[in-house]
């Protein structure tokens, strides 16, 4: 949830959950 956060755009809007979906594959890449 936090590391989610962490990321969100520099304008503060959290963005739709298709957003987070997408970048999901990208997220576990970078913590493994």
């Amino acid at each position: 949830g936090q590391y989610l956060f962490k990321n969100k755009p520099p304008d503060g809007k959290t963005p739709p959950n298709s957003f987070y979906r997408a970048l999901y594959p990208k997220i576990i890449q970078d913590i493994e």
